[in-house]
């Protein structure tokens, strides 16, 4: 049939309004007692809530298919970020001749959640609430995160279940030199609702 008048029906809104966020930071290290004692620079384990906030960039937002696709498009491929060029230039060139890229400590974060929760543990919908991990060997991310992602927004995640698609918050893709990791935030939920969650990945 046709569409009202004034309505677009090219358009396919989503339930949610998503962001994109995106996060780049130095791994830590474990400090070496022996460092510690002749005076060596000591890098801390654990970087503070400040670091992190201040790291954490919001690229822009969502709320159909059309928008989606090309945000998408546009971000540079997780394969192609400075935490993984190395590790994914020694799988993929045959190029003897040509120089690989240095080795890098960093860890490049994409996160995808709804618009008005911040990809955070301490944002109010994700307390009490988990996630379900999924480590990746190098070179698989590009196509993965792009799966995730579509099935997230377009609620395919869990099925019919309405109730689970309702419990999952975002998706965090945390790129690193040796592996790449996926991880699912899910709000508070009870053991039946995480089950189909993870039964659906």
């Amino acid at each position: 049939g046709a569409a009202a008048p004034g309505v677009d029906d090219s358009i396919h809104p989503l339930k949610y309004t998503w962001d994109v966020w995106f996060s780049q930071r130095q791994a830590g290290t474990k400090s070496n007692k022996k460092d510690e004692k002749a005076g060596a620079p000591v890098q801390k384990e654990k970087e503070s809530r400040e670091d992190w906030e201040g790291g954490v960039v919001k690229l822009g937002g969502f709320s159909s298919i059309e928008s989606l696709h090309p945000f998408l498009a546009h971000l540079v491929p997780p394969s192609a970020l400075p935490a993984s060029t190395h590790s994914t230039y020694s799988l993929f060139s045959t190029d003897a001749d040509e120089a690989a890229p240095a080795a890098t400590n960093l860890i490049c974060d994409y996160n995808v959640f709804r618009s008005s929760i911040a990809p955070a543990w301490e944002d109010s919908a994700n307390v009490g609430g988990g996630r379900w991990v999924v480590r990746l060997r190098k070179g698989v991310a590009d196509r993965v995160w792009e799966e995730v992602v579509y099935a997230l927004v377009s609620e395919r995640i869990g099925g019919d279940d309405e109730r689970v698609g309702d419990k999952v918050n975002g998706v965090v893709l945390s790129v690193r030199r040796d592996e790449d990791i996926l991880s699912l935030w899910v709000a508070p939920s009870s053991r039946t609702e995480r089950d189909i969650i993870r039964d659906s990945l």
